[in-house]
C-alpha cells in the first residue's frame, strides 16, 4: 500500500510540473520583399518593427509579399545583416 501511495504521489507531482511548462508564444507578422540587392525577405510585425530572419529558407515556405506568418523566433545578438534593416533573428518555428 505504501509503494502505491508513493508512486501515485510521484505521478501527481510529475503531472503538476508538466502543466506549468509554458508553450512558446507565437508572433504574427507578414512577409515583405527586400528592395536592396542581396536583401531577400523580411518580416514586418503589427507594430511596424522589422525582423531580418537568417534561416527562412529552412521552413520551405511559399514566399509571397504580404503573406501572413505565425512564428517563434530568437534574436541574434552581435549580428549585422546586409540589409541593415531591422533586427536579425533566427526563426524557431513557423506555423503553415
Amino acid at each position: 500500500m505504501y509503494n502505491l501511495l508513493k508512486k501515485l504521489s510521484f505521478l501527481l507531482i510529475l503531472i503538476l510540473n508538466l502543466s506549468f511548462i509554458s508553450k512558446p508564444k507565437y508572433t504574427t507578422g507578414k512577409l515583405v520583399k527586400g528592395t536592396i540587392d542581396g536583401c531577400t525577405w523580411l518580416i514586418e510585425l503589427k507594430d511596424k518593427k522589422i525582423l531580418q530572419p537568417v534561416n527562412i529558407e529552412k521552413f520551405n515556405l511559399k514566399l509571397k509579399d504580404g503573406k501572413k506568418l505565425k512564428f517563434t523566433y530568437a534574436p541574434l545578438k552581435k549580428s549585422a545583416g546586409f540589409c541593415m534593416m531591422g533586427d536579425m533573428v533566427e526563426l524557431l518555428d513557423v506555423k503553415k
